[in-house]
C-alpha cells in the first residue's frame, strides 16, 4: 500500500501528528499501523520504544511505502543478540507530499533518546523532537539538565516547535519535584504541555506533547488504539509561524563624535564651574546636572530612534529566566 498524498503541497495548512510509544513494532503492528496512517489521514507519526536496530526490514518497509523516515536506533552492544533489550528507539515518519528533514539536536544525552526534524508542508514548516526515557530508570537531575541542554538548541528558532514523547515522569502528580522542576523547565523554554489525562494502562500521565505557548495550541485527543499499554496522542497543528514583533529604542550617534571636544565643553559647562552652583540647593543642582548633560549630548551625539524584530518567543523566555 502506498500512501498518497492528502494535500496540496504549494499551500499551508494544518498536519494531523500522531506520537505513539508502540512497543516493538511488528510485521502484524506495521500493517495495522499503515491501514490506520492512511484512514485516519495521519501526515507525521512519532514511535518510541521501536524495538529496532538502524535500517531493520519494518523501516525498510514504511519508505517502501512512501514514508519520510528519520529515526535514531539506542546503540546496542554486539553481546546483544536480541532486539528485546533494545526499547529505546525514537521514529519519526511522514507520508509522502510531507517533507522530512534531520536536524541536529547538537548534543549526545545519556538519559533518554532523541531525534529531531524538520517537517514541511507547502509553504508551511516546523520542528519536532521525539525523546524517550525509559520507565526502568529513575528520574535524575541529569536528565532534566540533558533535557535543558537538548531544549536549548532549539532557543532561537523562529520556527513553530513541537516536544513529544514518552518521558516516564508521572505528570498528574503536581506535587511531585520532578513534577515541578520538568514543568518549569519547559516554561524556561516557552513550552506548555497539551496532554490531559491517563495515557498509559496502569495509569498516569507519562506521555508528553508540548508546543510553544506563544502560538495557538493544540487540542490533544488521547486513543486507545491498542495493542501497547500506551494511549496514542493525536492533534493538528497548523505550524503557524509567529508574526514578527517589533520594538523601538533611542541610541546616540557616537561614531562621529569628538572625544576630545566632549571633554572640553563638559569642563567649560556651569557643572564644573563652582561659582555657578555653589549657593543651589540638592535639587536645583540635579537639575542643572541634567539640563548640561542633556544639552552636551544632544550637541555631541544626536539622538536617534532605532525600530529592530525582538528576538523569537523561546529566547525571549531564556533570557527572562536569566535575569531573574
Amino acid at each position: 500500500m502506498i500512501l498518497t498524498p492528502r494535500h496540496d503541497t504549494t499551500t499551508s495548512h494544518a498536519l494531523t501528528f500522531a506520537s505513539w510509544n508502540v512497543r516493538s513494532l511488528t510485521s502484524t503492528k506495521l500493517d495495522t499501523l499503515l491501514v490506520d496512517i492512511q484512514q485516519r489521514s495521519v501526515d507525521v507519526l512519532l514511535l518510541c520504544e521501536k524495538w529496532h536496530d538502524a535500517d531493520l526490514a519494518s523501516i525498510r518497509r514504511l519508505r517502501a511505502n512512501g514514508c519520510n523516515v528519520v529515526d535514531r536506533a539506542r546503540p546496542r552492544d554486539c553481546r546483544q543478540a536480541s532486539l528485546s533489550v533494545n526499547h529505546g528507539v525514537v521514529v519519526i515518519v511522514t507520508v509522502t507530499g510531507v517533507s522530512l528533514t534531520a536536524v541536529d539536536v547538537g548534543v549526545q544525552p545519556s538519559t533518554f533518546e532523541c531525534v529531531a526534524a524538520r517537517v514541511t508542508s507547502g509553504t508551511s514548516s516546523g520542528v519536532v523532537v521525539l525523546l524517550y526515557r525509559s520507565g526502568s530508570a529513575a528520574v535524575t537531575a541529569i536528565f532534566l539538565a540533558e533535557l535543558s541542554d537538548v531544549l536549548n538548541q532549539f532557543s532561537t528558532y523562529v520556527d513553530p516547535l513541537v516536544l513529544a514523547g514518552d518521558v516516564n515522569i508521572r505528570l498528574e502528580r503536581t506535587a511531585d519535584p520532578y513534577t515541578i522542576q520538568f514543568v518549569e523547565l519547559l516554561a524556561c523554554h516557552g513550552l506548555v504541555r497539551h496532554v490531559q489525562g491517563v495515557t498509559h494502562v496502569d495509569g498516569g500521565t507519562i506521555d508528553v506533547v508540548c508546543a510553544r505557548g506563544d502560538l495557538p495550541a493544540p487540542t490533544v485527543n488521547v486513543l486507545d488504539v491498542g495493542p501497547s499499554d500506551h494511549c496514542q496522542l493525536r492533534w493538528l497543528s497548523p505550524f503557524v509561524r509567529p508574526a514578527p514583533v517589533y520594538t523601538t529604542a533611542n541610541r546616540r550617534l557616537w561614531r562621529s563624535s569628538d572625544s576630545d571636544s566632549f571633554l572640553a565643553s563638559q569642563q567649560a559647562s556651569a557643572v564644573c564651574d563652582v561659582q555657578q552652583y555653589e549657593h543651589l540647593d540638592g535639587d536645583a543642582l540635579v537639575q542643572l546636572c541634567d539640563t548640561t548633560f542633556t544639552e552636551l549630548l544632544d550637541q555631541f551625539g544626536a539622538l536617534v530612534v532605532d525600530k529592530g524584530r525582538r528576538a523569537c518567543g523561546l529566547m525571549t523566555n531564556v533570557v527572562e529566566q536569566i535575569r531573574r
